[in-house]
């Protein structure tokens, strides 16, 4: 969830190692937005602080290798 992923980003404040990957590349998150569509969520450090982004599921971007995702078992 959204919740999931901003807390992680807030125990990781400063940049500094976790379970987020903090050198530049995404950790993704797949979230479901208010109308239940499927979106994908990232962020990423960007030296002073954490970048979120969202993409569409249905016209994705493509992943490079070294990204870090996210899922749910339910």
């Amino acid at each position: 969830t959204l919740t999931e992923m901003f807390s992680l980003m807030e125990r990781q404040g400063s940049g500094e190692k976790g379970i987020l990957l903090a050198s530049g590349y995404a950790n993704i998150f797949y979230v479901r937005d208010v109308f239940g569509a499927l979106r994908a969520v990232g962020c990423r450090w960007d030296g002073g602080g954490w970048f979120v982004f969202a993409d569409s599921v249905e016209y994705p971007s493509r992943w490079h290798g070294g990204r870090r995702v996210f899922s749910r078992n339910s």
